[in-house]
């Protein structure tokens, strides 16, 4: 049984590694507006009811990034995945470890979000405080604490899921703009099994429609400043 928990670990281990861990996340302009944001709702210099807002569209947020991260990989063809494994982000890394990290990241984090206010939308962590510790002022300052805090993370999660959507559409541009070059190249690929006995013009086509396919997804994902 524990060998999932393994698993598991290990699988989150590797996104985070290839994400870029907390060096890239600390450094996100987009994790920056998102706290500025969540100061604002904290002080109620903006009025941001989160936890209606976050159950209200995160699944749908999340559905769609899902369906987004599946169909983009789903329609790349072996050629695609060279082209992806041969060209390099900013740090160096293959652009196919980028972009898949960059996927998997906002729904990480979509998830999260939507947990977070699931969670705290009721007295369930309260209750827990003070029938894990015996009454009195410390458990009440805890409680206090707790929902501080909560004011202020959870806000924070809500916007920065949100905004993530334009790192999907910036990964969305990447990929496009190496459709037309991985198209054009005809690549050796040992055992392609895309196009075994398509013709070069079905070829193109089936790429044109692959790609039409996803730089229209990069458009319903592009979030407008």
């Amino acid at each position: 049984m524990f060998r999932q928990y393994g698993g598991l670990a290990f699988a989150i281990k590797t996104y985070w590694k290839d994400y870029g861990g907390w060096k890239d996340v600390i450094q996100s302009p987009i994790l920056h507006v998102s706290i500025l944001l969540s100061v604002a709702a904290y002080f109620s210099l903006i009025i941001l009811d989160w936890r209606t807002l976050t159950i209200g569209m995160m699944p749908t947020i999340l559905g769609f990034s899902l369906a987004a991260y599946a169909i983009t990989f789903s329609l790349m063809g072996s050629k695609m995945h060279v082209a992806l494994a041969r060209a390099q982000d900013g740090s160096g890394k293959p652009l196919v470890i980028s972009v898949n990290a960059t996927f998997f990241h906002n729904v990480f984090i979509q998830a999260l979000a939507l947990s977070f206010a699931v969670l705290s939308n009721g007295p369930l962590i309260s209750i827990i405080l003070r029938r894990s510790l015996s009454a009195g002022t410390f458990v009440d300052q805890l409680v206090d604490i707790e929902v501080a805090v909560g004011s202020f993370v959870g806000p924070l999660l809500l916007c920065y899921a949100v905004l993530l959507l334009f790192s999907s559409g910036l990964a969305m541009f990447r990929l496009g703009r190496l459709a037309p070059a991985s198209v054009a190249t005809p690549t050796a690929v040992a055992n392609d099994a895309d196009l075994p006995t398509v013709a070069p013009e079905s070829a193109r086509e089936l790429y044109g429609i692959r790609w039409t396919i996803i730089r229209t997804l990069a458009k319903v994902l592009k979030v407008d400043g």
